[in-house]
C-alpha cells in the first residue's frame, strides 16, 4: 500500500478522524451520542500530524482520487457518530467485508467502504473505535495478494497493540465535546 510501513512491537498512536482532520470545516462536526463510534487510523509515531492514511491519501495518483478519499472520510464520519454498524447506511457495493482471514485462534474480518475508486478498509475494534487501514484506489474486484497481506498485518498491529493496551489515542483538542471512551 504506497511503501508505507509502520514498527512492529511498539506502542500504536492512533489520530481521530474528524472534519478538522480531514480538512472539511464548512460544517461543523457531527454530533456524538454516548454510542457513536469513533474513527482512527495509525500514526508513524506520537507526532499525530504524520498520519499514515493522510499520506497514502496524498500519494493517490489524481486529484480526483484524493478527493473522492476525502468525500468517503466524511461520510464515515458522519455515519460512525450515528452508532450503528456502518453497513445500515450504506448499500452492499458501498460497504461490505474486504478480506477475513485467522489471527489468534479467532476469525477477523476487514470491511471496506467504497466511495468513486477508492477503497478505504476499516476493522472494528473494540469500545466502538474504528480503524482505518488505509486508502486503495479500486482499479479492479480483487484486492492483490500483496494488499492483503499488508492490511493484515495492519489490522494485526492493532489487535496486539490493543491487546497489550498500547493504543495511543490522539489526546482530544480543546474545544471538542465527546464522550470519553478510555
Amino acid at each position: 500500500m504506497n511503501g508505507f510501513h509502520l514498527k512492529v512491537n511498539m506502542p500504536l498512536h492512533l489520530k481521530r478522524i474528524t472534519f478538522q482532520s480531514i480538512r472539511v470545516q464548512t460544517q461543523p462536526e457531527p454530533k456524538l451520542l454516548e454510542n457513536s463510534w469513533l474513527v482512527f487510523a495509525p500514526c508513524e509515531s506520537d507526532d499525530y500530524s504524520n498520519c499514515v492514511l493522510f499520506a497514502q491519501i496524498k500519494a493517490l495518483k489524481s486529484q480526483e482520487d484524493q478527493k473522492s478519499a476525502v468525500l468517503g472520510l466524511k461520510k464515515l464520519i458522519q455515519v460512525a457518530a450515528l452508532g450503528q454498524q456502518l453497513k445500515v447506511h450504506y448499500d452492499s457495493k458501498q460497504c461490505h467485508e474486504l478480506h477475513e482471514f485467522k489471527y489468534k485462534g479467532k476469525k477477523r474480518v476487514i470491511w471496506r467502504i467504497r466511495h468513486g475508486d477508492i477503497r478505504l478498509p476499516f476493522y472494528y475494534g473494540h469500545g466502538k473505535l474504528i480503524f482505518l487501514a488505509g486508502a486503495l484506489s479500486k482499479r479492479q474486484d480483487k484486492l492483490s495478494k500483496a494488499e492483503e497481506l499488508t492490511l493484515e498485518k495492519e489490522v494485526k498491529r492493532y489487535i496486539d497493540a490493543e491487546k497489550k493496551g498500547e493504543l495511543l489515542l490522539e489526546p482530544e483538542s480543546s474545544g471538542t465535546s465527546s464522550p470519553s471512551r478510555r
